[in-house]
C-alpha cells in the first residue's frame, strides 16, 4: 500500500513539473514573438516582462537571463 502511495505521489509531481515547464515554455515563446516583432519600446518591455516572469517561474534560469540580456 505504501509502494502505490508514493508511487501515485511521484507521477503527480512529475506531471505538475511538466505542466510547469509547458508554462515557462510558452511565456518564453511569447516574448520570443513579441521581441522579434519589436515595433515599439512597449513591445520590448512587454518581452522582457514575459522573460523575468520565466525566470522567477523555473529553477534554471539561463534560458530567461540570456534573453533579457539582448
Amino acid at each position: 500500500m505504501k509502494a502505490k502511495i508514493i508511487l501515485l505521489a511521484l507521477i503527480i509531481l512529475s506531471v505538475s513539473f511538466s505542466l510547469f515547464s509547458q508554462d515557462a515554455e510558452e511565456l518564453i515563446s511569447q516574448g520570443d514573438k513579441l521581441y522579434y516583432e519589436m515595433k515599439d519600446m512597449a513591445a520590448a518591455k512587454e518581452a522582457q516582462a514575459k522573460y523575468q516572469e520565466v525566470s522567477a517561474k523555473v529553477e534554471d534560469k539561463y534560458e530567461a537571463y540570456w534573453r533579457i540580456s539582448r
